[in-house]
């Protein structure tokens, strides 16, 4: 408004039950029952000037879908919308818990060769790699594979391959998936231990040595496994180009503190909101605080489609601390790095960076002042370990699979539409 007399100015609060805003809510108003204004995806707070007090004066919040309205008296000023999330998280945990039993069930008709723990599995994708001046590395995220993250819905042609025999591509850049153990229970590696095995596959394929320019694609929780790799090996960060971060939960996911009420897998806990998480809040105090890090150009999209009618990583979480475009995917948090032709947006997104990257690259930056060499470590969080003994675990047989797909089915047809098989 421009109008003179502006002798009004209204603070709308969105709040949880703890008293902690809500980010992402839309919060709007209006005056004698005309939108006035509104402000969408906001931090859990707005201010609007309204030129009079005679007016009749309505907000409105909207969090996730639900929407609270209220009119403010002639004398207000200030206004505070509460929402509880306590129904949701009751059913929300009610379905975490259906479908752990289920992976339950599931684990205990499991080869126990299939089983093995802290396995890692990282190669190229095109066997021998051809050894052009850039490497692109896949990092899947908590509960995925290697294969089934990057798969799209023509058979066989996963994220990596589409990239590889691209013909822009193909004579320019290499596909390099790293895959580690990531069970739904039972122990396994940190998110630090993670980035450490990450570091050691790179070094034990000679990658960083090898290639001018590294380029990462992290999916949600890899994401993170990203970071702290870069934060512990800073002299790779002169070898990369850009980054690009897939729904990955950098403030934190809110089903992760669900998950781990019911799982022992300490990934779960890397990944709580940034509220209440050390490792997380560290991760973002080194990475503004290192000049070389925060100048990566770091590309983020995020999911617009619920899976399971819950959203796992929210817009304001998958896109902290990036600093080129924000991409938003319509799909969901599993399918955000499925794309089934090059076509799709999920593919040329990130196509379209990496071109750019590409072109604004055309040498590798020159060493950090530290000189450090390739792989050494700088803590960030806790020292580098060795990557652990790689172990090829076999495929679950026809019988299994026709088994766990009846399961899913069943939880599909018989739970609340809240969570679906994977949180992050």
């Amino acid at each position: 408004m421009t109008a003179a007399g502006l002798d009004r100015v209204v603070h709308i609060y969105v709040k949880d039950s703890k008293n902690r805003l809500i980010p992402g809510s839309t919060i709007a108003y209006e005056l004698d029952g005309t939108p006035a204004g509104d402000v969408t995806d906001s931090q859990g707070y707005a201010s609007f000037q309204i030129g009079d007090r005679t007016s009749v004066v309505n907000v409105i919040a909207t969090v996730h879908g639900k929407t609270r309205s209220a009119t403010l008296a002639q004398d207000a000023d200030e206004y505070t919308f509460t929402f509880s999330r306590r129904r949701w998280l009751l059913v929300a945990g009610l379905v975490v818990l259906v479908v752990i039993g289920v992976l339950f069930l599931w684990n205990q008709f499991r080869s126990p060769l299939d089983k093995q723990p802290f396995t890692v599995h990282a190669n190229f994708s095109s066997d021998p790699p051809r050894k052009n001046d850039t490497c692109v590395i896949f990092v899947h995220g908590i509960f995925g594979s290697g294969a089934d993250t990057w798969l799209g819905a023509i058979a066989g042609d996963t994220f990596p391959k589409l990239l590889g025999s691209d013909p822009e591509f193909s004579f320019r850049v290499d596909t390099f998936v790293f895959e580690y153990y990531t069970p739904y229970f039972g122990s396994a590696a940190s998110i630090v231990d993670l980035a450490d095995q990450l570091r050691g596959a790179l070094e034990d394929k000679r990658i960083p040595e090898s290639y001018a320019r590294l380029v990462f694609l992290g999916h949600s929780m890899g994401g993170l496994v990203v970071r702290e790799l870069l934060l512990n090996n800073r002299s790779l960060i002169d070898k990369v180009p850009m980054l690009y971060f897939a729904a990955s939960p950098t403030n934190g996911s809110e089903l992760a503190p669900i998950g781990k009420r019911f799982s022992t897998n300490p990934q779960l806990r890397g990944m709580i909101p940034v509220e209440d998480n050390d490792f997380l809040q560290s991760i973002q105090s080194a990475w503004t605080g290192s000049p070389e890090a925060v100048s990566i150009p770091s590309y983020c999209s995020f999911e617009e489609v619920p899976t399971e009618g819950v959203i796992v990583v929210t817009r304001s979480s998958a896109t902290a601390l990036c600093n080129r475009a924000r991409d938003p995917i319509t799909a969901n948090h599993i399918d955000i790095v499925k794309p089934p032709d090059r076509d799709d947006p999920r593919y040329t997104r990130f196509a379209t960076a990496l071109r750019r990257s590409l072109a604004a690259t055309s040498a590798p930056r020159p060493q950090g002042s530290q000189g450090a060499a390739v792989g050494e470590s700088v803590p960030a969080s806790k020292p580098s370990q060795q990557a652990r003994p790689t172990t090829k675990r076999p495929k679950v047989d026809e019988q299994q699979q026709i088994f766990v797909a009846a399961l899913r089915a069943w939880v599909t047809r018989t739970a609340p539409a809240s969570v679906g098989t994977r949180l992050c």
